[in-house]
């Protein structure tokens, strides 16, 4: 809507397949969307909103024990957690023009992120040999949220004087970054090391 509204949309996936030199799959599964809207409300006022969502799904991740190599049972299977809705990136953001001197500028994320880390067999017991270099059983099942949150004010005031052209800029924000994790032994809890 010519000088009014503006948008797009996006979406985009790969997939990547691989066999790991221990013979195993490898597959992960990258997701991505992206939209924004611009909306000239007003004269003086601009609103946009932008979102992302981002998704990795990855089937057969190695644990990453080190010294050893993972059993295909062994290996983890990783998905996306949402600590809370809405999922993904969302940002918010007004633009106002208050006279010929004077601009404002609010903006509003959210971004609720994490990933799972789940085990292929989580009722068998964890194995981790040394003595032949391999790691079998249920792997250890993880969860990571990351939720983000960030408002940001800022007002502009422009002048001229001393024969120049001056901004003065006063703003403030406020940020919260969340990390929330754990991480689960498989079936009985129990983790065998032989060394």
């Amino acid at each position: 809507w010519k000088d009014h509204l503006w948008g797009y949309f996006s979406y985009g996936k790969n997939q990547i397949d691989i066999i790991r030199l221990t013979q195993s799959p490898d597959k992960t599964t990258l997701e991505n969307i992206t939209a924004k809207v611009n909306w000239q409300a007003t004269e003086s006022d601009a609103v946009s909103y932008f979102f992302f969502h981002p998704s990795k799904v990855k089937i057969g991740r190695p644990t990453g024990v080190e010294g050893t190599i993972d059993s295909d049972e062994h290996l983890r299977d990783q998905g996306n957690a949402w600590p809370a809705q809405p999922h993904g990136f969302h940002k918010l953001e007004w633009n106002r023009i208050w006279g010929p001197n004077i601009i404002s500028n609010l903006k509003f994320a959210r971004f609720n992120t994490g990933f799972t880390l789940a085990p292929r067999v989580p009722g068998e017991d964890e194995t981790i040999d040394f003595r032949v270099n391999q790691s079998r059983g249920g792997a250890v099942d993880a969860r990571f949220e990351r939720p983000q949150t960030t408002f940001r004010g800022d007002v502009s005031y422009f002048t001229t004087a001393l024969g120049g052209s001056h901004e003065l800029k006063i703003g403030a924000g406020w940020k919260k970054a969340e990390a929330d994790s754990f991480n689960i032994t498989s079936g009985r809890k129990v983790q065998q090391r032989i060394n």
